[in-house]
């Protein structure tokens, strides 16, 4: 297992290398059935992941589900994986809708009359490339900033975030148990093999 920039990845588990060799060799379905394995794997492990960041302080009032930043993906050239939150990705299919809460006010009547313009909703929503944008920030934290000053005189600060390292702290953990999960399963499969 390997950790960098905000990715945990499993860089092909072979503890018995020459079996795995063996089973590529002479197994034409197994090379999809172990792929099949990690995926499924990593899947749970995402999931815990983004289970746990849900409900955790920081994130778990974020109207726009941020925790959904996690992500997982399996890769094609070698046996492996990784849970992350760096996709840079963006597609229609994620995009959440999101409408800001709107209370009324003294003096007015019904609610709001006048609906949302098309170019509202679309500042207002919410794409899986800024989940991941927000999540780093809640994960690494951000600097004191100035506000800025008008005539030399200070305006005070913006504040900062402080790092939460949700995501540091839990992937690994389940990336492990995601380990030992498929070594569970490709040990059970290199034994169906040996009885036949």
């Amino acid at each position: 297992m390997e950790q960098s920039n905000g990715t945990v990845s499993i860089e092909g588990y072979t503890e018995n290398a020459q079996m795995l060799e063996r089973l590529l060799t002479n197994d034409a379905d197994f090379a999809k059935a172990y792929r099949k394995l990690i995926r499924k794997a990593l899947q749970e492990a995402r999931r815990r992941v983004s289970n746990d960041i849900k409900f955790a302080i920081g994130v778990n009032k974020d109207p726009r589900d941020a925790y959904k930043a996690v992500k997982m993906a399996v890769y094609k050239s070698m046996f492996g994986g990784n849970i992350s939150i760096l996709s840079r990705k963006k597609a229609g299919a994620w995009q959440t809708k999101y409408h800001e809460p709107r209370t009324l006010v003294a003096g007015q009547r019904g609610g709001n009359r006048v609906p949302m313009s098309a170019r509202t909703i679309q500042v207002n929503s919410y794409y899986g490339i800024d989940r991941g944008f927000i999540l780093r920030w809640l994960e690494d934290g951000t600097q004191l900033r100035s506000a800025g000053s008008r005539g030399g005189k200070l305006h005070g600060n913006r504040g900062r975030i402080s790092p939460k390292h949700e995501f540091s702290s839990d992937a690994p953990r389940e990336m492990e148990k995601a380990i030992g999960e498929i070594a569970d399963e490709f040990a059970a499969y290199i034994e169906q093999v040996v009885n036949g």
